[in-house]
């Protein structure tokens, strides 16, 4: 009789262990309708057990799960060691939840123990991370295991078309299974700069870093490549490239575009590196940390896709002067000069005006207008900070062998000689504030130099005199 009881006892002991247990613990059939319930299925999947009682566990699980977990139960009957699995779950309030799926074959074949681990929170960290860092594991072989959305994104794969593919695919004149094989031989972390083709057969550029992971014999069990995409930056390095192949002895003026390209590239030279350190940070965070807090996490990742928007913006507005948007159109230069006043800060009545070219020309009206306009509010900005009485703004058209010459005179001072031999690079600006100037002299400079064919300097006249001369052929405005 004290058996009995002692038994009683130990099974009311395991019953209440499991009830409270923070995992949903139950036990279902052949055709996973639940059997038995403790009190943790319930605000799991938001059904009370009385309802859960009536339902089939399967028909809980969304449709990309229901084959692998049938596959699951019958693996389990065979090796009762394969047990576990990921799943996700629709609840009674249509929300998603995810689950760590543990299951276990009674010992009658009849009935299975399920144990159920929610784990929402970490799949959604992990989604955040697979949405904005570009990443893949890759084998000891350099083939692709897994890929991040991020990455099958900017590639147009899937990452089932993606798996099994070589992750390396040119870098620079090394091969790639040179390059492989240093990476394997020196087994250390890789960093450096890989090019990959999209499924449309265009290519994209990253500034990696490939990471070895070993087990604890210290062999080599694959790599996680983490990527920053640089593509913007090798274009437009690209672009320079083709402008130096293209100048001829007639338009050698045009070697400050190679110039200015290189100083454009130092300026993105190091917030890439910092954005890169910002994402290989995140990597190494996740990877020997226990817990990293989600707004941490969040809160870096923002400020990648920041700083990324940032320069892409800066990339799209030189590629914007580099290539020409814009069809010629037949014009008058009168019309220009309008354009001009009104794309300015200027009043009309601020300007003197002499137009003594009034043929028709065809010409990049708008964007010939607006760098007209820039120049137009550089004089007013110097005449504003010289006060000179009487103020000046002098705009002349006049036509001198075969050019169209282009002046715009003002009285705000001469420029002094060091920076006048600077005012036509980028991010050059005299002005104390200097966020969003320092490119329009040389928008201005690209297009009529690149564009138009001819040229634009900048002459101090007199003592307190700057004058503004675009000469443009007149072979480029018929």
């Amino acid at each position: 009789m004290s058996d009995q009881i002692d038994l009683q006892q130990d099974t009311n002991d395991l019953q209440e262990i499991v009830n409270n247990s923070w995992n949903g613990i139950g036990i279902i059939n052949a055709d996973t309708k639940f059997i038995y319930l403790n009190n943790a299925f319930s605000p799991l999947l938001g059904h009370t057990n009385d309802e859960l009682l009536k339902l089939k566990f399967i028909d809980l699980i969304t449709d990309n799960f229901k084959d692998e977990f049938r596959q699951l139960i019958i693996k389990n009957h065979k090796n009762r060691y394969i047990n576990n699995m990921q799943l996700s779950c629709i609840r009674k309030d249509g929300a998603l939840v995810f689950l760590n799926i543990t299951i276990s074959i009674m010992k009658n074949k009849k009935y299975i123990v399920i144990d159920a681990g929610d784990i929402t929170q970490t799949v959604s960290e992990n989604q955040i991370f697979d949405k904005y860092l570009i990443q893949a594991v890759i084998d000891e072989n350099g083939n692709i295991i897994s890929a991040s959305e991020a990455y099958t994104r900017l590639l147009g794969y899937s990452e089932d078309e993606l798996k099994g593919k070589p992750f390396l695919i040119d870098q620079d004149d090394i091969s790639k299974d040179k390059l492989w094989q240093k990476i394997i031989s020196e087994k250390e972390e890789y960093s450096g700069t890989i090019k990959c083709f999209t499924k449309k057969g265009k290519y994209l550029w990253f500034e990696t870093v490939i990471k070895p992971k070993f087990n604890k014999y210290g062999d080599i069990l694959g790599y996680t490549a983490v990527m920053f995409d640089i593509t913007n930056e090798m274009t437009l390095e690209e672009n320079k490239k083709v402008l130096q192949r293209e100048i001829t002895d007639k338009d050698a003026k045009l070697s400050i575009m190679t110039e200015t390209m290189r100083l454009v590239a130092h300026e993105w030279r190091q917030p890439l590196n910092t954005i890169s350190l910002e994402a290989q940070n995140l990597m190494l965070k996740y990877e020997f940390e226990d817990e990293v807090p989600t707004s941490e996490s969040i809160k870096n990742l923002q400020l990648i896709v920041n700083r990324i928007d940032e320069l892409s913006k800066i990339i799209n507005n030189f590629q914007y002067t580099t290539e020409m948007h814009e069809e010629k159109i037949e014009t008058s230069t009168d019309e220009l000069i309008k354009h001009a006043i009104d794309y300015s800060k200027l009043e009309e009545s601020e300007i003197t005006i002499q137009n003594d070219y009034s043929q028709p020309i065809r010409t990049f009206k708008t964007n010939l207008s607006k760098s007209l306009a820039n120049i137009l509010n550089n004089a007013k900005e110097a005449i504003k900070r010289a006060n000179p009485d009487p103020k000046l703004i002098l705009f002349k058209v006049f036509k001198e062998n075969n050019n169209l010459i282009i002046e715009i005179l003002n009285n705000g001072g001469n420029i002094p000689t060091n920076i006048l031999e600077n005012i036509f690079t980028p991010y050059f600006s005299t002005k104390p504030e200097k966020n969003g100037v320092g490119l329009s002299l040389y928008n201005c400079k690209t297009i009529i130099e690149l564009h138009l064919k001819g040229s634009l300097e900048a002459i101090n006249v007199d003592d307190d005199k700057v004058k503004f001369k675009i000469t443009i052929p007149m072979e480029q405005l018929i």
